[in-house]
């Protein structure tokens, strides 16, 4: 995922990408990689339709408040390290049952 793609959802900056770096299709347009013709005909339909643009500006937004907020953020960490931390666990209990075999 971009790291600047909280602060472009956050501002509800509609987008048009290529579909290869993890950017939500729900806030803009994802078009095959190398094809300029659809890249241009995709951004001048944003800037030609108002109501598609603050759409696809409404939804960036309420996806950031979804996934990028503090209790959101904290919460991903503390489930990422009780995974690590399980994990740990399980390598510890394996390592001392081959140490006591030996």
């Amino acid at each position: 995922m971009l790291i600047i793609l909280p602060q472009i959802l956050a501002c509800g900056t509609p987008v048009v990408a290529t579909a290869v770096g993890g950017i939500p299709e729900q806030t803009g347009f994802l078009i095959p990689p190398v094809d300029a013709d659809v890249m241009a005909d995709r951004i001048i339909k944003l800037l030609m339709d108002e109501d598609l643009c603050q759409h696809f500006a409404h939804q960036a937004v309420e996806l950031a408040k979804r996934c990028f907020d503090l209790d959101h953020q904290m919460d991903s960490y503390l489930a990422w390290y009780v995974e690590i931390l399980k994990s740990w666990k399980v390598r510890q209990k394996t390592l001392e049952k081959r140490i006591a075999n030996e």
